[in-house]
């Protein structure tokens, strides 16, 4: 496992999320609108939405173990196989490309730009956003993609290869699609929603510790770090997103949370941290580099972990 893990960074790194439609995520996504279009008519919102659940994270887990079972006779395919679909279900290089192009947009005092590559990584709507709401929000998505984007999945594949991470990606792809609180999907989401917090749980507070530690290795306020995510990481209405956003404002000393858009309407959200620093172009850096040391520390332990076991 421990060369799979380290194939599967290589594959990230090199290939990133340039697979297009070909994407496994792209694939489950399709499949969750297909499903969703036929189940959405039954009347019982909540169990058609079980339902959805159950299909799309059956098919996803036994194709690929199927297939990896169909491989198996081949050592060297087998191994490429179950790499590559693990790096397919993280995204290292695609967390650190979004955050830095929009750094860089902000660099050029091009903020619609940024705005527009903000959204592409946010459910809010960003045309209402300030310069200073746009960095809180770029930050903010690195922190919570920290624990779904790369701990998590890494986590499932430790503890199951590629069919128990390409489960925990379907899980989380159901929830960014469904998993909403709005009139349309506050029953038929729940099911997506509720699965996807139990999927996080451990992940989100294991991740708590890497951030930590990274922001020591950083020179970021590691104390204030650990500080604000244990008295400010329950504010969240999910009880793992605001654990690693928490974590963040505490080790940049700013504050994260606040006012946000949602289909053009404002909402208050929770605040993290406290507004010690004015938030500038700077945070967005060391956030990318909090992410960096973050992941890489969880690589190489997780590696250690399985030489040694």
């Amino acid at each position: 496992m421990t060369e799979i893990l380290f194939m599967s960074l290589a594959f990230d790194l090199s290939i990133g999320d340039n697979l297009g439609a070909f994407h496994p995520v792209v694939i489950i996504g399709k499949y969750i609108s297909l499903l969703e279009k036929r189940l959405f008519r039954l009347k019982h919102a909540k169990l058609a939405g079980i339902l959805l659940v159950v299909a799309v994270c059956l098919t996803s887990f036994f194709l690929v173990l199927f297939l990896l079972k169909f491989l198996s006779f081949n050592k060297t395919i087998y191994f490429l196989a179950s790499a590559f679909v693990i790096s397919t279900t993280f995204a290292l290089k695609g967390l650190l490309e979004s955050g830095f192009k929009i750094y860089a947009a902000l660099k050029d005092n091009n903020l619609l730009k940024a705005k527009a590559l903000l959204s592409q990584i946010v459910g809010r709507d960003t045309n209402y956003l300030s310069q200073e709401q746009v960095i809180k929000a770029t930050i903010e998505s690195l922190a919570e993609n920290t624990i779904d984007g790369i701990i998590a999945p890494l986590f499932y594949a430790l503890i199951g290869g590629a069919p128990l991470a390409i489960l925990y990606r379907a899980i989380n792809t159901l929830d960014s699609m469904v998993g909403y609180k709005n009139t349309r999907y506050k029953h038929f989401g729940w099911a997506a929603a509720k699965l996807d917090d139990i999927a996080n749980f451990i992940p989100a507070r294991i991740s708590l510790v890497f951030i930590w530690v990274s922001s020591f290795l950083c020179g970021l306020k590691f104390k204030e770090s650990v500080k604000t995510a244990i008295s400010d990481g329950v504010k969240h209405q999910s009880p793992n997103a605001g654990l690693s956003e928490a974590a963040f404002a505490g080790a940049l000393c700013i504050q994260l949370g606040g006012l946000a858009y949602y289909e053009g309407n404002p909402v208050k959200l929770a605040c993290f941290g406290a507004e010690t620093n004015i938030v500038d172009l700077s945070h967005i850096k060391a956030s990318l580099w909090l992410v960096t040391i973050t992941s890489v520390s969880f690589f190489i332990l997780a590696m250690l972990l399985k030489v040694m076991l």
